[in-house]
C-alpha cells in the first residue's frame, strides 16, 4: 500500500470525520498517524478518543510506539476479521481485494477523491456524500453491508 503526500486538509478531515461520526471502531488503512509523523492519537491539536477502537492495516513496519496507539495492527488482508463503523483510506493505493473487503465490513468509508474515481464498479451499491476540506475533495461512502 503506497501512500502519497498528505496535506493539512487530510489531517484535519481524518480527525474531523471521527469526531462527527463518533464511531466505536475505526480501521485506519495505511497507518495514517505514522504517515503524518504523529506518535500519539493526536496531531495538530486534534485527537482520536481513547475509547475508540483504532486499528490499522499497513504493509510497512511500524515503530514500537504504534503498538500503544493502535489497538491492533494488521499486515495481511486475510488477518482482518472485525467489522468497523468507519474505515479511512486517504491517498492509499488499494487492491480490488482490499476494496471489496472494506465495502463488506465497514458502515462508513472515507476516501480521497482520486481513490473514489477508481471505484467505478462499486459505485452503484453505495450512497455517498462529497466533502470538501480546503483545496481537497473526499467522498464519504455509506455502505449497505454493515
Amino acid at each position: 500500500m503506497k501512500k502519497e503526500f498528505l496535506s493539512d486538509d487530510d489531517i484535519f478531515l481524518y480527525f474531523e470525520i471521527i469526531s462527527e461520526i463518533e464511531p466505536k471502531s475505526v480501521l485506519d488503512l495505511g497507518a495514517f498517524l505514522q504517515a503524518v509523523g504523529s506518535v500519539s492519537r493526536s496531531a495538530k491539536g486534534l485527537s482520536v478518543p481513547a475509547e475508540t477502537r483504532l486499528d490499522t492495516f499497513t504493509d510497512t513496519i511500524l515503530l514500537p510506539v504504534f503498538n500503544r496507539i493502535y489497538n491492533h495492527i494488521y499486515h495481511k488482508t486475510s488477518e482482518l476479521n472485525v467489522k468497523y463503523e468507519l474505515t479511512i483510506s486517504i491517498k492509499n493505493k488499494l487492491s480490488r481485494e482490499q476494496i471489496q473487503w472494506i465495502l463488506h465490513n465497514s458502515k462508513y468509508i472515507l476516501v480521497d477523491y482520486f481513490t473514489w474515481n477508481k471505484l467505478d464498479e462499486f459505485k452503484d451499491n453505495v450512497k455517498t456524500l462529497e466533502i470538501f476540506s480546503g483545496e481537497s475533495k473526499y467522498m464519504l461512502i455509506f455502505t449497505q453491508e454493515y
